[in-house]
């Protein structure tokens, strides 16, 4: 069954609202849905439904809730896992957000250092793209979750947050390996 984000003000106490012009257009010329098939629907904050075609009208789809699924909320997962890493240079980015989607990651926050080659500003122009990449990469996985992605962040405004977290890890390659079993 193929799988769908949506964002929340689409969706309706009977009805979804497909109107991301790249999904209508995958759904309407490409996979060629008709009206009665079924589509699986997440608002990618743990919502998820059933829903059937109801009408392909122009530059929106129109579905009709089946089924409701239980919702799932962040706080009841076992585990919420944030990253927060610097910001590699062009597709690297692009991967990090697509391998931490699909292993459920909670939050991504990029960190902008003195050698980072993505600045702010150039983040803030391809944050669509890595929009699109969570989604593609959420589709694939099956998970409920997009991951909250953060605006950067310096070093120092990290290590501002630590106190939000109840296990902070710090890779380095200075000092003698800890597991993660032990440092926790």
């Amino acid at each position: 069954m193929n799988r769908y984000f949506v964002d929340k003000k689409n969706i309706q106490k009977e009805n979804i609202v497909i109107a991301r012009g790249e999904d209508v257009h995958h759904l309407a010329r490409v996979l060629r849905v008709l009206p009665g098939e079924e589509l699986y629907v997440s608002d990618g904050d743990g919502a998820a439904y059933i829903a059937v075609v109801e009408r392909i009208a122009g530059e929106e789809i129109i579905l009709k809730i089946k089924q409701a699924l239980k919702r799932v909320l962040r706080q009841d997962l076992p585990i919420v896992i944030s990253l927060a890493c610097a910001m590699p240079k062009n597709v690297r980015f692009e991967e990090i957000i697509d391998k931490c989607t699909q292993l459920g990651i909670n939050e991504i926050i990029p960190i902008t250092t003195h050698r980072s080659l993505i600045k702010k500003d150039i983040y803030d122009r391809k944050r669509e793209r890595y929009e699109r990449v969570m989604i593609s990469a959420a589709k694939q996985s099956g998970v409920l979750f997009l991951p909250k992605l953060e605006s950067p962040l310096e070093f120092s405004g990290l290590l501002k947050q630590l106190a939000n977290y109840d296990l902070c890890l710090l890779p380095n390659l200075l000092n003698k390996p800890l597991s993660i079993r032990s440092a926790a």
